[in-house]
């Protein structure tokens, strides 16, 4: 078989390349490489547009040519080589690695590399709630930038997400006589001009590991007259819904945002979107996302369910508040014609009858009912007296999309 040679270059300049790539560049009828790499060939054939280099590099092998294609850093790591490989085979693609960028900029730092997080936004959706999760969990991360997600970009993004205390160090030109290496925190290099294609260390001495708890306590949230789900309940509602990193999640009448914010804790990944028809309640929601550092979660202002057509399918839905929309809500959601993960709350009598009849639909399926009656110690006197919340019932089933 005519294989296909996907090389790795390195950073770029020629005394990175490895004897073995030099060969198979030089023995190659056809070189498919991006302009910074054109220098390293006789003949060369553009990258750009991306959309349709899979369908030129099976024409030019079809044809009879010796095909290599030339990728920057380890062409195992963030590289072309799943797109090509999902376009002509994996079998058709011979892989020649080299010296990768993430290498050269570790040497020149000197730091291990092992037992960092390596992540990309090169091309890529990297949000700035994944990024910053990302950062604060490990003590090592490493990023690839380009014109989009920059230093600039980085900068700012840790600056948004409280990490500030975080040593990042921008290397850009890699290997080449301008080559440039510069440390800093967020807020030195927030304004920064570097190359788009620059990769960046970032060092946080005190990772915190894993998710954080259910259950912000109550007093962290700014609060007005809006009613707001309680710690207690909000244990029990996100245990129902079952978040995953990448979810997306609405929060439908999120009064306050806690509920809101708590998922979007949880799926760094993903977005939650907060939909709240009161003007006071978007305030709070917004402010008590800034406070805490919240940048995956979008405040939709509106009535539900006018206020979901335009947001993207949900994994997970709460419903805390209706306004007596509870079934239009429900058949929205059922619209989006996939399984999504339901949970809702009734505190008055009229919302549990409501919300009885509705689950007991055959749409709905893992059914569970929790009736949840709290009780907290509140000063008397001398005295601590129990006094009790309001009993909320907790209802949560999967509920299947028309078909």
């Amino acid at each position: 078989m005519n294989l296909i040679q996907l090389i790795g270059v390195g950073p770029g300049r020629e005394n990175l390349l490895t004897n073995e790539a030099r060969i198979a560049i030089d023995q190659a009828d056809v070189v498919f490489a991006a302009a910074r790499h054109a220098p390293l060939a006789k003949r060369t054939a553009p990258m750009e547009p991306i959309a349709t280099v899979c369908d030129r590099i099976r024409a030019e092998r079809d044809a009879g040519y010796r095909v290599a294609v030339l990728v920057s850093g380890d062409p195992c790591l963030y590289s072309m080589l799943g797109m090509l490989q999902n376009a002509l085979g994996h079998d058709a693609v011979e892989v020649l690695p080299g010296v990768g960028a993430l290498q050269q900029f570790c040497a020149r730092i000197g730091k291990l590399w092992q037992d960092a997080a390596i992540i990309s936004g090169h091309g890529r959706a990297l949000s700035i709630s994944a990024l910053g999760y990302t950062v604060r969990t490990h003590r090592k991360t490493i990023l690839f930038c380009d014109s989009t997600r920059d230093a600039r970009w980085a900068a700012t993004a840790l600056l948004l997400e409280g990490l500030d205390h975080v040593q990042m160090c921008v290397g850009e030109r890699l290997s080449y006589s301008d080559e440039r290496i510069v440390w800093g925190l967020p807020a030195q290099l927030q304004s920064m001009q570097a190359d788009p294609l620059c990769l960046i260390w970032f060092e946080n001495n005190a990772p915190i590991l894993g998710f954080p708890c259910f259950g912000i306590p109550d007093e962290r949230f700014v609060r007005g007259k809006i009613p707001m789900t309680k710690s207690p309940i909000r244990i029990q509602v996100l245990s129902s819904l079952d978040i995953r990193p990448d979810s997306v999640v609405w929060d439908v009448g999120a009064g306050t945002g806690s509920v809101s914010i708590e998922c979007a804790l949880h799926c760094p990944m993903g977005e939650v979107y907060a939909i709240e028809r009161k003007a006071e309640g978007v305030e709070l929601i917004n402010k008590n996302a800034a406070q805490m550092h919240i940048n995956n979660l979008k405040v939709i202002a509106g009535k539900a369910p006018d206020a979901l057509e335009q947001l993207p399918t949900p994994t997970h839905v709460f419903i805390g508040g209706t306004s007596g929309m509870l079934r239009e809500i429900i058949q929205k959601i059922r619209d989006r014609h996939t399984l999504v993960r339901v949970v809702a709350t009734a505190v008055t009598l009229e919302s549990l009858a409501e919300l009885s009849e509705v689950f007991s639909d055959k749409a709905f399926t893992d059914k569970s009912i929790v009736q949840l009656a709290v009780s907290r110690a509140e000063p008397l006197g001398k005295y601590q007296l129990m006094t009790a919340l309001n009993p909320v019932t907790i209802f949560s089933a999967n509920l299947e999309g028309n078909i």
